[in-house]
């Protein structure tokens, strides 16, 4: 292969690896976890950044939600299953939910894991929430790892956070 051939081989080769990795830097950028804050029903200030080392559900629903209130049942049952592992499940309802009436369909439905409200939608637009429900599922390392519209299929979602405990917590 003559001079010029094997230049331009090696500069196409050049340009590819810093694509792949420009590529492969942005993803991993994109699933890190905003910075965001917001108030669980008990008055208490809650960061996700608090929450880093531990593997987070986060789920954005509404009491006027059909499908959120379909899949309440499966939450509580992961909540269930996996809060004693360390696994930490966080309802967001959404900033169209009056304050009282989450209070009350916490009860009601007698959901045991923490609530907030998005008051201001901050969290949603962080998230780039745009229909309900949405689950995600947060690695210890606080990355997003598994985004879902609509109702969750509980074995999957039971499988993906059995997958991303310690070996020692399954």
């Amino acid at each position: 292969m003559n001079k010029p051939i094997k230049m331009l081989l090696l500069f196409i080769a050049f340009a590819m690896l810093i694509i792949v990795n420009v590529y492969f830097y942005i993803s991993e950028k994109a699933k890190q976890l905003p910075d965001v804050e917001f108030t669980l029903l008990n008055g208490k200030i809650q960061t996700l950044d608090e929450l880093k080392g531990s593997t987070i559900l986060l789920n954005f629903w509404a009491t006027t939600c059909a499908p959120c209130r379909k899949e309440i049942s499966d939450l509580v049952d992961l909540y269930q299953e996996f809060s004693a592992q360390g696994v930490q499940l966080i309802g967001i309802a959404m900033s169209h939910d009056r304050p009282d009436h989450v209070i009350a369909f916490q009860q009601r439905y007698k959901i045991p894991y923490p609530i907030a409200i998005d008051i201001d939608s901050a969290v949603a637009n962080n998230f780039n929430v745009d229909v309900i429900p949405v689950t995600l599922l947060i690695s210890p390392r606080g990355q997003i790892e598994y985004r879902h519209r609509g109702v969750i299929n509980i074995d999957d979602m039971r499988k993906r956070i059995t997958a991303m405990l310690p070996a020692e917590r399954r």
